[in-house]
């Protein structure tokens, strides 16, 4: 199983840049093989089961399906959120047809502002990609991490009705957040 790299064109949305957005001490890699169990690690908390559309538990087999989903997808950029050492702490998405970003960051490595760091560098990547929309959030209400994380970076309620999805038994309402101006990623590694 081969992991997409940023250099590979998407079907029906802007062409991805070649370039592995970095900065700040972060670098946003596609997921790879060797990140089977920090997937696991990451995923594999009932938090995140909560919050995000995946597999409870997440296991070894959960965490090579979605690296397999991952992998295949056209319309989103799965990117692991990587230290200095290339370990996998979270992850950020972002959606190539709708400029939508989601972002998490693993239990362990809650703290560090991983996730207004990482939300940064994917805000400025997404505004250097020709043809894509504007980046938005959606977030539950009661997610007070994500809204801190939102607020950091610049992103703001957008009003309007939230959006409500069903996943499995859940039902997420979702307001978007969306943000004034572009977002300039920080250069110190």
């Amino acid at each position: 199983m081969r992991a997409r790299t940023l250099a590979e064109p998407t079907t029906g949305g802007p062409t991805v840049r070649t370039d592995t957005p970095h900065g700040d001490g972060l670098v946003l890699r596609p997921w790879a093989e060797r990140d089977l169990p920090q997937l696991v690690l990451i995923f594999d908390h009932p938090e995140m089961a909560h919050r995000l559309p995946v597999a409870s538990p997440f296991d070894r087999t959960a965490a090579e399906a979605y690296l397999a989903k991952a992998s295949a997808s056209r319309e989103r950029l799965y990117l692991a959120v990587t230290g200095p050492d290339d370990l996998a702490l979270g992850e950020v998405m972002l959606n190539l047809v709708t400029g939508g970003i989601g972002y998490a960051v693993g239990p362990p490595y809650r703290g560090r502002r991983l996730a207004a760091r990482a939300l940064r560098l994917v805000t400025a990547y997404a505004d250097s990609i020709p043809g894509l929309p504007s980046t938005y959030l959606e977030i539950e209400a009661d997610n007070a991490g994500s809204i801190a994380t939102a607020r950091a970076i610049g992103y703001r309620p957008a009003g309007g009705e939230p959006v409500v999805v069903h996943e499995g038994r859940r039902r997420l309402v979702l307001h978007r957040w969306e943000r004034g101006g572009a977002v300039t990623p920080r250069t110190r590694s």
